[in-house]
């Protein structure tokens, strides 16, 4: 955390969860799930990533989390 508070810690925890390599990802496959009723992994389950539940489309599943990183994390940009 900053010292000087500069952004409080709400803000910083934001920061950290959105900068993680899995957050669009899975904000994206949970998006998925929403609108085809499974996730992009082997197992339907939308929230559960791993090596045991293997992605099945990966191509996919980045090319979209690179948009929706594009997109600032809009999921009303996402949706369209």
């Amino acid at each position: 955390m900053p010292a000087e508070g500069s952004k409080s810690r709400r803000e910083v925890l934001a920061d950290y969860v959105v900068t993680h390599d899995n957050f669009s990802k899975a904000f994206v496959n949970r998006m998925w799930g929403h609108f085809f009723g499974r996730g992009l992994n082997e197992q339907p389950a939308v929230d559960d990533f791993g090596g045991h539940n293997k992605i099945i489309h990966p191509g996919i599943l980045e090319d979209i989390g690179k948009e929706f990183a594009k997109y600032k994390y809009d999921p009303k940009l996402l949706i369209e």
